[in-house]
């Protein structure tokens, strides 16, 4: 650069006494002085200075005049030039080579050009490092309304599937068979379910004592349904007996009865015990039987007050305790048994069995009759029951034996409307579990 401006001095300038030929500055430089008016140069030459003024170089000729200056912001010819132009002085640094395609970024001494990437890769910062394209590629334009961008395992695309813009606070996302997605807004006290085509919605649990229970087709909430929805026997903590028969249920309800052969259940006003007999005789009578078949029904009288026998008779007696008793046995054409007893005096009479009413709005009587007297008597209705509901029950009355002859204890009853009906039924362990012991 400075060999050149020393020719271009020769040239305009003969006076500047240049040699014949070419004078080039091989090794060091030549440094210029800040000057706000130089002196004139010698007769014959020329003067080149760095203006303190414009801070521009300017030469004067031998008249002292200025006759040229050098304006950094022409266009200079640097063909010939050699080296690289630093940073700090505009250039970049580093003699580059360009490439189609390549991006310039700066490293910590030069610029730089980047490899050239392929189709749909982006220019990746790496930090401090040189930034890199990208191993997957992204799409070149956007994806239509509610597309996202996913990977595919290799590059970057808009999903198939659309999703909405905005969702509602608890809401639920759920995706259709055409690929789009939308919101279920929430829904207080509810269950979420899906119906048998696979739909989804929300269902209703605001009613108090409902359970979540299915038919095997839709979903509701609805009361148990303690014939078809409840198997198993529920345990006397839970409010059962634990048992799935009347007399096993009694037994698990009654104290203990191993070793209390012969004896009478006693309460002392809060819990009951087996008792010995005592008073009158030192003779115990203490007979339990019962009728393991059998059911009869009756469909009238159905006034109150007034007792007709039942259709049919249970099956033959089976003793399990007879103590001093005598003779007891079936009673012919009714649900009850021949008695002969040992000796005059008060016995205590006491039926367990089953009972049903044909729907559930009936009510019905029963009665221990001795031949002469209602000894018992029980009401029984269906109210808060369903047709046909089998409910265990229990009467106990008084037979007094002025004589020792025989006699039929059985059970009479009426019913309101429908049927009434006793007995052994699916499930139970007897038609009709007795006992009997004189009390006097």
């Amino acid at each position: 650069m400075v060999s050149k401006i020393i020719l271009l001095m020769c040239a305009v300038f003969p006076l500047m006494a240049c040699a014949a030929t070419e004078r080039k500055v091989d090794a060091g430089f030549i440094e210029f002085k800040n000057q706000t008016s130089p002196s004139n140069p010698n007769a014959g030459y020329g003067r080149l200075y760095r203006s303190s003024v414009d801070s521009k170089y300017h030469i004067l000729n031998s008249a002292g005049v200025d006759v040229s200056l050098l304006d950094t912001s022409s266009s200079i010819d640097v063909s010939s030039a050699t080296g690289v132009l630093a940073l700090a002085n505009g250039g970049t640094n580093k003699n580059l080579t360009a490439s189609n395609g390549g991006v310039c970024y700066s490293d910590a001494d030069s610029l730089e050009l980047s490899a050239v990437g392929s189709t749909g890769q982006v220019f990746q910062s790496n930090g401090a490092g040189a930034p890199t394209w990208s191993t997957p590629t992204y799409p070149s334009a956007s994806g239509s309304a509610g597309k996202i961008l996913r990977a595919d395992g290799t590059n970057n695309l808009y999903s198939t599937a659309t999703f909405p813009d905005t969702v509602t606070a608890n809401g639920v996302l759920y995706g259709s068979a055409s690929n789009i997605w939308s919101v279920l807004a929430t829904a207080n006290t509810s269950s979420f379910v899906t119906d048998s085509s696979g739909n989804i919605s929300w269902l209703s649990g605001s009613t108090a004592n409902r359970l979540l229970r299915t038919n095997g087709t839709a979903i509701s909430f609805s009361q148990a349904d303690l014939t078809t929805d409840v198997t198993g026997a529920l345990p006397i903590a839970n409010g059962g007996s634990g048992q799935t028969t009347a007399n096993a249920a009694l037994n698990a309800f009654l104290p203990s009865q191993t070793g209390n052969g012969t004896k009478f259940l006693q309460t002392d006003g809060t819990n009951t015990s087996w008792q010995t007999a005592s008073g009158g005789s030192s003779t115990v009578y203490q007979a339990t039987f019962k009728h393991s078949s059998g059911n009869v029904s009756l469909s009238s009288p159905n006034s109150p007050g007034s007792f007709g026998n039942f259709s049919g008779a249970w099956g033959a007696t089976t003793t399990i305790v007879n103590t001093n008793m005598g003779t007891i046995s079936t009673a012919s054409g009714v649900p009850g048994f021949q008695f002969t007893p040992p000796v005059t005096g008060e016995y205590e009479i006491t039926v367990n069995f089953p009972i049903k009413l044909s729907n559930s709005a009936e009510a019905s009587e029963i009665v221990l009759f001795d031949g002469t007297t209602n000894i018992a008597f029980l009401e029984y209705g269906s109210s808060g029951k369903s047709a046909n509901e089998q409910t265990p029950v229990s009467i106990t009355g008084v037979y007094d034996a002025t004589t020792t002859s025989a006699t039929t204890i059985s059970i009479k009853g009426n019913v309101s409307t429908g049927s009434l009906s006793i007995g052994n039924f699916s499930g139970w362990g007897a038609a009709g579990m007795w006992s009997v012991k004189k009390i006097n």
